[in-house]
């Protein structure tokens, strides 16, 4: 039998390892039921648009009775669900984390539902609703200077904003490990430079300081692979990320050497390719 939760908060105790639960935020439950009524609304067949889409995984564009866009994010059959007995699901994690770091004050979407389908412990699928972040972009728009509309002061503080928000999942023993700039969406306007993250599927908490620092490396090094840096460019950017950071584990010259080879061994291609 499923474990159904209609509340305003998600709390741990709403999940469930062994059979399937679901979530809905009560703000969103009657348009929720209106969209379950026709099974095709979630399917790739369905009215929805497309926006990624892989072999095992696919996310869609909705839009509710209501007349609100919603995502749609799901991994309709996971492989290897005996990986996930006793453990929470891939998007119970991101789920949490999307909670988490909205109460942290993180320029989060709005989280609307959430489920798993499990039988006796074993995962079978899941997925995961945020709100449309309507009128963002991805990141991806400030990483290329031959743009004709390009800003420069845009990108400058696009990139200090979100370097302010990873020092502080970084000061609480969080990864984020996917801090790329497709998930990092900007809006530019009246209100100046606003905000919103939508992935973070991937993001892991450490429980000691000491196994931080190869992942705080990859973080910065996964986000600047996309900017044609040089190590002199991007060092005032290190050390305007360690200024935000209240734990340092790195001095300036350390964590910008680091960086600099985590691009070049890992993301050469990219790096090679930008300039």
């Amino acid at each position: 039998m499923i474990k159904k939760t209609i509340s305003t908060v998600l709390k741990k105790s709403m999940f469930s390892q062994k059979d399937p639960w679901l979530w809905i935020s009560a703000d969103f439950a009657e348009e929720f039921e209106e969209l379950r009524k026709d099974p095709r609304n979630f399917s790739l067949d369905g009215p929805g648009e497309i926006i990624w889409q892989t072999r095992n995984k696919y996310v869609l564009l909705l839009t509710t009775s209501a007349g609100r866009k919603i995502i749609y994010k799901t991994t309709p059959v996971v492989k290897r669900g005996y990986q996930y007995f006793h453990r929470r699901s891939p998007f119970a994690n991101e789920a949490w984390y999307f909670q988490y770091f909205a109460q942290l004050g993180l320029p989060m979407a709005k989280l609307l539902a959430a489920g798993d389908t499990r039988k006796n412990f074993l995962l079978k699928g899941g997925f995961l609703i945020s709100e449309f972040a309507e009128g963002f972009k991805q990141g991806n728009e400030l990483t290329h200077p031959g743009k004709p509309d390009f800003d420069p002061l845009l990108r400058d503080e696009y990139i200090r904003k979100n370097l302010e928000n990873l020092a502080l999942l970084h000061d609480r023993r969080i990864l984020h490990r996917g801090a790329t700039p497709a998930n990092f969406l900007f809006r530019s306007g009246e209100k100046g430079l606003e905000l919103t993250w939508i992935d973070v599927a991937t993001s892991h908490y450490k429980p000691f300081f000491y196994r931080m620092k190869p992942g705080i490396i990859m973080d910065l090094a996964n986000f600047f692979r996309f900017f044609p840096f040089s190590e002199q460019e991007r060092r005032p950017y290190i050390e305007y990320y360690l200024s935000c950071a209240e734990r340092h584990y790195f001095s300036a010259g350390e964590l910008s050497r680091s960086v600099e080879r985590c691009i070049r061994g890992h993301y050469g291609t990219t790096l090679s390719r930008l300039k």
